[in-house]
């Protein structure tokens, strides 16, 4: 018999949620609850066994149940349709101008039909050559932006951008939308940092556990502000994704003599190989936040992680955060992960730090190598103790080395 970690009266709250905004997914339910990611599953398949939810795309998002869907839904869907059809539509119309037809329909959802042509060249100019080659999500929310700066659909609330980005995401997985994909990244799973020749193949990977939620983004979210998603760029951008997560993980290459370029217009080849992502697509105040992420959970949900990883095909993968490892090479996975990343060497060799910190914990990195890339799994960048001294003192093995400085 399991044990409830949700509250009647969480469930009540989610479920009056849910029903104002039609649909959701576990990290809105994460914030708008504060729940910890265990709870807010827990949650949602309450709601989903009560018949209040439909699980959609492989239970990635959820749907209100018919029986609660109001009117003004459909007219949000269509709405965020009709942009994602233009979207994809100004993609296809810069090689194929017989998609006018495709990109008009709909549009006078978003603006007067006579502005058709002067908005989509707006577009056009604006978002593809930023954009290209591009994750599509990314995508099509900066050409609802565009539109927005030119005036139109200013009334999108933030969960509504959410829901355009699972359209997208969703639209992609059953290609429903294949004459307007070329181009596009095709995966489901968040990537923040922009694309490159160097990173979509053979590239280095970052991977963390899942997304921050910090008392800002909590006060912005309970203003229903929307959150502007920073601009794309190269992982060790000193003036996009400041994060101390991203800071600490340079701090920790340059130990190793790995030194990364952090200004604009000076990135080369080894900037632009790096990629950053995380296993999970959820936020979370931090890796123990209400419930921890544990192994169960990152299993259960790696199916989009690993779809990524295929794609991409990185030589080089970077897992932060021990439980990482763990998952990757948990039975329950190991045939998928040895069909991405050829058969399994046997356990990670571990690596330990050359001195303890004041507890008497001596840290420990592992390393692994499958035929077709090398995995290394450091500490979590938070983790109590650890110091940058003795991730310094990590003796990385020559055959990892060489692939940062390949």
């Amino acid at each position: 018999m399991s044990i409830s970690i949700v509250t009647l009266d969480q469930i009540n709250q989610a479920k009056a949620f849910v029903l104002h905004n039609q649909w959701t997914t576990i990290s809105l339910i994460q914030r708008r609850l504060k729940l910890g990611y265990q709870a807010a599953i827990q949650t949602i398949t309450t709601l989903q066994s009560d018949g209040v939810l439909i699980p959609q795309s492989r239970g990635s998002w959820w749907w209100v149940a018919d029986a609660y869907q109001k009117p003004e839904l459909f007219v949000r869907l269509a709405r965020s349709k009709s942009v994602l059809n233009f979207a994809f539509a100004c993609r296809k119309l810069t090689t194929d101008t017989s998609s006018h037809p495709v990109a008009s329909k709909g549009f006078s959802v978003i603006a007067p039909t006579e502005l058709y042509d002067v908005i989509r060249r707006t577009v056009i100019t604006e978002c593809l050559p930023e954009q290209a080659p591009c994750n599509l999500e990314n995508y099509v929310t900066s050409v609802l932006k565009c539109l927005q700066n030119l005036g139109y659909c200013l009334d999108f609330p933030s969960t509504d951008i959410e829901l355009l980005e699972w359209l997208a995401r969703d639209t992609c997985y059953k290609n429903i939308h294949n004459q307007f994909k070329m181009g596009f990244e095709m995966g489901s799973h968040r990537v923040v940092t922009k694309d490159f020749p160097e990173n979509l193949k053979n590239g280095i990977m970052i991977c963390g556990i899942n997304y921050g939620y910090s008392d800002k983004d909590e006060t912005k979210d309970a203003q229903g502000s929307i959150q502007e998603a920073e601009p794309l760029s190269f992982f060790s951008d000193a003036t996009v994704n400041n994060s101390r997560y991203r800071a600490r993980i340079l701090s920790w290459l340059a130990s190793w003599g790995i030194h990364l370029e952090t200004q604009p217009g000076k990135e080369g080849v080894l900037e632009r190989s790096f990629w950053q992502t995380n296993w999970l697509d959820t936020q979370s105040r931090s890796i123990s936040s209400h419930e921890k992420v544990d192994l169960n959970a990152l299993v259960n949900d790696a199916d989009s992680i690993l779809d990524l990883i295929a794609q991409r095909q990185p030589s080089l993968i970077i897992l932060i955060g021990t439980d990482l490892i763990e998952a990757l090479n948990d039975i329950r996975l190991r045939e998928r992960v040895e069909t991405i990343l050829g058969p399994r060497p046997g356990k990670a060799t571990e690596i330990f730090a050359a001195t303890t910190n004041s507890g008497g914990t001596r840290f420990k990195m592992r390393v692994q190598s499958f035929k077709n890339a090398s995995i290394i799994c450091l500490p979590h960048t938070a983790t109590i103790g650890l110091t940058n001294e003795q991730v310094a003192s990590f003796e990385l093995p020559a055959e990892i080395k060489e692939k940062f400085l390949r």
